[in-house]
């Protein structure tokens, strides 16, 4: 679609290219479009500018079958869910590498949206239903489990599919030697709470 106006341009990658009901797609680093075709067990490759059929560039899934969510990580490496589980793969193969985060793991039972903190650490959306529902949080390098960033126990949580981290926010920054001065500055997401501490506030400064 038009990026501006939503207006249909074509199909980029034509219904029967994609051999299945396409879910979690993403660009990676080599610029070409990486798709999950659970009934195909695979993740296919495409053109990320024509959006031709390169290869199933992922089929090797030893710990279980791909659910839908994959991400590329800070290492260049894929990392996509299979049942309970996130396995890697190498970001120029699609050989296996290993299960990144184990079946079960903290809990995760769908594993499906998934994407790599401003913090380094690793973030998926547990998209079971009822009392399992959450976004769990694991270690960005070893794949160990940290915690239950958002609880089941939150009720406004309920299956939840994706997830996605503002990466930066605009701030009116007050000079701590002279509050009266005032400027505009640009920092990441989560350091947001740090500079409201210290009296500054959210958004452009006005004139």
């Amino acid at each position: 679609y038009d990026g501006r106006s939503r207006a249909f341009i074509d199909h980029f990658v034509p219904p029967e290219n994609l051999g299945g009901a396409p879910q979690f797609l993403v660009f990676g680093p080599d610029g070409h479009l990486y798709v999950v075709v659970p009934s195909r067990n695979a993740v296919r490759r495409f053109n990320g500018v024509t959006g031709v059929f390169i290869d199933d560039f992922v089929t090797d899934t030893p710990t279980a079958a791909f659910n839908s969510g994959l991400t590329f990580g800070p290492d260049g490496n894929l990392y996509v869910g299979v049942g309970n589980g996130v396995n890697r793969y190498n970001g120029r193969t699609g050989a296996f590498l290993d299960a990144f985060v184990p079946q079960g793991s903290g809990g995760l039972s769908v594993a499906v949206g998934m994407v790599f903190g401003p913090d380094g650490d690793f973030y998926v959306a547990n998209a079971a239903t009822g009392d399992a529902a959450s976004i769990l949080r694991y270690d960005g390098t070893t794949g160990e489990f940290i915690d239950a960033f958002v609880p089941a126990t939150d009720p406004h949580l309920t299956g939840p599919r994706t997830l996605q981290f503002k990466s930066t926010i605009k701030m009116c920054h007050h000079s701590s030697r002279n509050p009266e001065r005032q400027r505009t500055i640009s920092i990441g997401y989560l350091s947001a709470s740090d500079h409201l501490a210290h009296g500054d506030a959210v958004g452009p400064c006005r004139e």
